[in-house]
């Protein structure tokens, strides 16, 4: 398991990790080299990058996007270093601001 870099982890209903690079852009290439197209009317997906310091590996040597120590409870998904939506990625610090101008926010809580 690796504690630097990055790993690509899509899927539709479990999550799947696709591999880790060393960097953000080779993960950006890996995550839309395995786009997939979903069929339920979701159209085409890329999986997301996370940093390998923000996954864990599951009991079955899968690497999971969680944070979180306790074992026993709910795990908290890790917020991705980058996404991609309609063609373009967005960074972190871009999600926060896509997200906060397409929902119906005040304002105030805009970035």
């Amino acid at each position: 398991m690796y504690k630097d870099g990055y790993y690509v982890i899509g899927g539709h209903y479990s999550p799947f990790c696709y591999g880790h690079t060393k960097t953000l852009h080779a993960a950006k290439l890996l995550a839309t080299k395995n786009s997939e197209y979903w069929d339920d009317l979701q159209g085409w997906n890329t999986p997301s990058i996370y940093a390998a310091c923000d996954c864990e590996v599951g009991p079955c040597g899968d690497v999971f996007p969680w944070i979180g120590d306790d074992k026993s409870t709910r795990r908290i998904i890790a917020a991705p270093v980058s996404i991609k939506i309609n063609g373009k990625w967005y960074d972190r610090a871009e999600q926060v601001s896509f997200y906060s101008c397409t929902l119906d926010l005040p304002a105030s809580s805009r970035v």
